[in-house]
């Protein structure tokens, strides 16, 4: 917005990645600022701030996130007797 502001005859304005701006003028001119021009660093009187935890919000508690030893054994143990009646049932067959 302060480009479009600083450059009202600007027919085009383009922000990068890396915040350098692209300026495309009328006439088919190009002009590109850099960064370290058009970036400023945000400052408490700044909107640029991280949003406000709402009052007597709670935080979710972090649940699912780790495996336990007990779980995982159960796992393999399943897997084994599974393949295990398998082939079982195959030696039955033939």
């Amino acid at each position: 917005e302060e480009v479009k502001k600083a450059n009202p005859t600007a027919k085009d304005i383009k922000v990068n990645n890396d915040g350098s701006v692209v300026v495309t003028f009328a006439d088919g001119s190009v002009a590109v600022l850099a960064s370290e021009n058009v970036v400023k660093e945000a400052t408490k009187e700044s909107s640029a701030q991280a949003p406000a935890k709402k009052a007597g919000a709670k935080e979710l508690p972090n649940t699912g996130t780790k495996q336990s030893n007990a779980s995982l054994g159960l796992a393999l143990l399943a897997a084994v007797t599974g393949g295990l009646l398998i082939a079982k049932k195959r030696e039955e067959e033939e």
